[in-house]
C-alpha cells in the first residue's frame, strides 16, 4: 500500500527501513522520502512505526537465563531513632564551674 503519494513510499519501504535501524519518524522519513514534501503522510508513517515497534519489541527477561524464584530486597537497615528525651539529655549544657556559683542575672533590656 503506498503510505506517501508525492515519493511513491510503500509501507513495506516503511517497515525495511525500521528493519535496517530507523528507530524515529525523522530517520525513518529522510531513509524512505516520506514526508519530505507536502507532509500529509507524516501520520500514516508514524503509525507504522507505532505498529512496528509495538509488535517487534524483544521483552529484556527472555534474555536472563535464569532468574531466582524469589527476588529479595537489598537495602540498609536505618539506624534507630532515640526518643526526644534520651537526645535532650545527651547533649544538655552543663554550666561551667565559673557560671554556677555566680548568682542569676535577670534579663537584660533594650533601652529605646
Amino acid at each position: 500500500m503506498i503510505v506517501c503519494q508525492c515519493r511513491v513510499v510503500r509501507d513495506h519501504d516503511i517497515t525495511a527501513a525500521m528493519a535496517a535501524g530507523a528507530t524515529t519518524l525523522g530517520r525513518v522519513c529522510r531513509e524512505t522520502g516520506a514526508g519530505t514534501d507536502c507532509g500529509s503522510c507524516v501520520f500514516g508513517v508514524r503509525a507504522r512505526i507505532e505498529d512496528y515497534y509495538s509488535q517487534n519489541v524483544p521483552c529484556p527477561l527472555h534474555a536472563v537465563p535464569d532468574l531466582p524464584d524469589e527476588i529479595t530486597p537489598r537495602w540498609i537497615e536505618p539506624e534507630p531513632v532515640l526518643p526526644a528525651a534520651v537526645a535532650v539529655t545527651d547533649y544538655a549544657l552543663v554550666p561551667s564551674s565559673e557560671e554556677s556559683d555566680a548568682a542569676p542575672q535577670p534579663p537584660r533590656r533594650r533601652v529605646a
